[in-house]
């Protein structure tokens, strides 16, 4: 084997074996949540660490669009761009999140969760940016608010954007740190096609993350995101084999063996 090839597949192994094993565990730890935490109801939730699953609900005008065309509560925006040489890759270049509140309802009660620094487990949707039509191109630079910090450089090269997000009306399984307050005001809940009257809740507290207890938040009910992230040991041993392989070429790459 050449050592060039060593050097490559040296690095290919540590960069691939670690972002499995981060991957993995992410999605291990989800999973062990979900199975040792009971779901609670919002409306008789006690303060502290809980799960709510609901029905995602706006805060109120807080609806934009997403890249789809779906009225969005929250997303968050990854866009790269192609780079192509010896070593092609796509690169990030800018990341941002759109909508900073939203609710959860069950039935029994409404929360607000405040969505900064969530750990996410949404599914994705990647396009590339010249395959949007210019009507839409343009409604995703006036959403992002000035966050892209060269639209114009957009029209050169091959770019691609990346999209997690929350829509109106969802399932939704969200962990956190409850607190509730004694003088929470109402909301109004709206139906998505204004096809039933709004309703006035009695908000029950907030979810946010804290240094202790990260907010995870998944789109789905319990069932979906389990099955989802029920991979997650196997993903570590398959990140775990590559940074063995990676670790092993990089040894003999410094022996100088081929």
């Amino acid at each position: 084997m050449a050592r060039d090839n060593l050097l490559e597949l040296a690095i290919f192994g540590v960069f691939t074996g670690t972002a499995l094993l981060v991957r993995g565990y992410r999605k291990f730890r989800v999973r062990r949540k979900i199975e040792d935490l009971p779901t609670s109801k919002i409306g008789l939730a006690a303060q502290g660490l809980v799960e709510f699953q609901g029905k995602a609900r706006a805060y109120g005008d807080r609806v934009f669009q997403s890249m789809d065309g779906l009225p969005a509560l929250y997303s968050r925006i990854t866009i790269e761009q192609y780079r192509s040489g010896k070593n092609s890759r796509w690169e990030v270049r800018w990341q941002y999140d759109l909508g900073e509140r939203f609710l959860i309802e069950d039935g029994t009660g409404v929360a607000h969760v405040m969505v900064k620094g969530a750990e996410l487990h949404l599914q994705r949707e990647t396009r590339l940016w010249n395959l949007l039509d210019s009507a839409r191109q343009q409604a995703f630079l006036s959403a992002s608010a000035g966050k892209i910090s060269s639209p114009s450089s957009m029209s050169l090269g091959e770019w691609r954007i990346t999209e997690e997000k929350v829509t109106l009306d969802e399932d939704l399984l969200v962990i956190g740190n409850f607190r509730t307050r004694r003088s929470e005001p109402e909301v109004v809940i709206r139906s998505p096609h204004h096809h039933e009257p709004e309703r006035k809740m009695k908000s029950s507290g907030g979810l946010m993350r804290d240094p202790v207890h990260p907010l995870v938040l998944a789109d789905g009910t319990q069932q979906e995101v389990l099955a989802r992230v029920n991979h997650g040991v196997w993903t570590m041993i398959g990140g775990a084999a590559a940074l063995s392989v990676g670790v092993l070429c990089a040894i003999l790459k410094i022996w100088g063996k081929d």
